[in-house]
């Protein structure tokens, strides 16, 4: 790519820049050098926090659907609705938080986000009719939209090249966390409380959200590759002799600094993810995160409902059905966040994607002859989310290591949005095909072709990104 030696920055810029020279270049070098210690630690759990709560937010009305659908007496149309209610909103705050990440730094992104998903999900818990109820979804899913990629890049920023994979996966675990935490909460909840005041506390646990705020804006730090893209070079430095002197305090040895190429510090366009440089990137993020969580979503939100009205199911046992799965999920992230930098990223898309494609053809040839209880939609629904989960940790992962920092936050929150796309198109997919009459074969044939489309894209232009330093991969 091709360096500004200075610029203004102007219409449909994000910031003026700087003069990119050694000063800049020792910067990224210092950072490189520092080894995870407490201070990543520290930055993993606050992070962490806020992805856990966002797993849950998303999660919730997937676990509290079957006792929904009785509360408000809906139809598979409107259920389709209802679930998607809160991608609109997602795909909206993609884009607002991903803008202001870029502007005005990832820790105010950040805390923005937190504050609309905490907000919203006590006005969902107090909603009177399913259309109050996706109307606070929606808000809801603005802030829900923002918090991942915006996590995922500043917590990238922070970690050096060679252990980025498996300390950056590992933070990411929090949210599969959720895949488990949330059914187990909406069970105990539904169960204590009743039906309709149960679903209720579910949402209203969701404005946890509003404390990790304030855990954020007294801790959380701003990136310094981000200090540094926008001519911020003494807070930088000052940040990072902060984490310097941490580090030695706590007998943590920093080794010299190693030579590092300079940051690309040109103004990004909006337009620049689709332009000659990056097209190519993009089009690949976007196709392999549709199709991944075009699954994703469409058979983790259905699945407990799928338990209850096609397999016959009490809703207790549709949710213990799905913390196994979160149990599953849970192994396959941690397996995949053990071996990320060693087997790569590349090799685990193509392995989940084929893994889930297979399972659909499974469940495709077990339904053509009438397999169709509980334990077929377990057992296939299990394999694919297994097969996924690598997928939907990684991307945010590699969406960031496929951009420069001055537009990694844009990049991966324009990838987000493609993921809200995808998960909002997904239920209404899944009631479309329920309500045309194609039942469980339909369902099986369609993530079966995505989830085929995503593995064949990413054998064929997928790039390696282990263990090579962030402004290497952005030239």
């Amino acid at each position: 790519m091709s360096r500004a030696t200075a610029s203004t920055g102007g219409a449909g810029s994000f910031a003026a820049t700087i003069h990119p020279d050694a000063r800049t270049s020792n910067v990224v070098a210092r950072l490189e050098r520092v080894p995870v210690f407490g201070f990543h630690l520290r930055l993993a759990a606050l992070l962490g926090v806020g992805t856990l709560l966002d797993s849950f937010d998303a999660l919730a009305i997937a676990v509290t659907l079957p006792v929904i659908v009785s509360s408000f007496d809906l139809d598979v149309g409107s259920v389709g609705w209802l679930i998607s209610a809160a991608y609109a909103g997602q795909l909206l705050g993609s884009v607002m938080f991903g803008w202001l990440a870029e502007r005005a730094g990832r820790k105010p992104a950040y805390v923005g986000s937190l504050v609309v998903m905490g907000l919203f999900s006590l006005v969902a818990a107090v909603a009177w009719s399913a259309g109050s109820l996706a109307v606070a979804r929606v808000l809801t899913g603005i802030g829900l939209g923002g918090e991942v990629p915006i996590a995922a890049a500043l917590f990238s920023e922070y970690v050096q090249a060679r252990r980025r994979g498996l300390i950056t996966m590992l933070w990411e675990t929090s949210f599969i966390w959720g895949f488990v935490v949330t059914p187990l909460v909406a069970l105990g909840l539904i169960e204590g409380l009743g039906p309709e005041t149960g679903w209720r506390a579910v949402f209203a646990l969701g404005g946890l959200s509003l404390v990790a705020v304030v855990a954020a804006i007294r801790w959380l730090p701003e990136s310094i590759r981000w200090l540094v893209r926008s001519g911020r070079l003494d807070d930088a430095e000052r940040a990072l002799a902060g984490v310097e002197a941490e580090a030695s305090a706590r007998g943590v040895s920093l080794e010299a600094p190693q030579p590092q190429p300079l940051p690309d510090v040109a103004p990004t366009r909006w337009r620049e993810p689709l332009e000659a440089g990056y097209r190519a990137r993009t089009l690949l993020v976007w196709t392999l995160t549709s199709a991944n969580f075009f699954a994703v979503y469409g058979i983790a939100v259905w699945l407990p409902t799928l338990y209850v009205t096609l397999g016959g199911l009490p809703p207790a046992a549709s949710l213990t059905l799905t913390i196994l799965t979160g149990g599953l999920q849970l192994a396959s992230a941690y397996l995949f966040a053990g071996t990320v930098d060693r087997i790569g990223r590349r090799r685990w898309f193509v392995f989940g994607l084929s893994l889930a494609a297979t399972a659909a053809a499974a469940g495709l040839a077990a339904s053509a002859v009438g397999l169709t209880g509980w334990p077929i939609l377990f057992a296939v629904g299990a394999l694919m989310l297994f097969g996924l989960t690598p997928v939907s940790m990684g991307v945010f992962l590699y969406a960031g290591e496929l951009y420069p920092t001055r537009m990694r936050a844009w990049g991966t929150a324009l990838a987000g949005g493609w993921i809200r796309i995808a998960a909002f198109v997904a239920p209404l997919a899944v009631a479309a095909v329920l309500g045309a009459g194609w039942g469980i074969q339909g369902v099986f044939a369609m993530f079966g072709v995505a989830t085929s489309v995503g593995a064949a894209v990413m054998v064929t232009w997928g790039p390696e990104t282990r263990q090579v330093v962030l402004e290497e991969l952005a030239v």
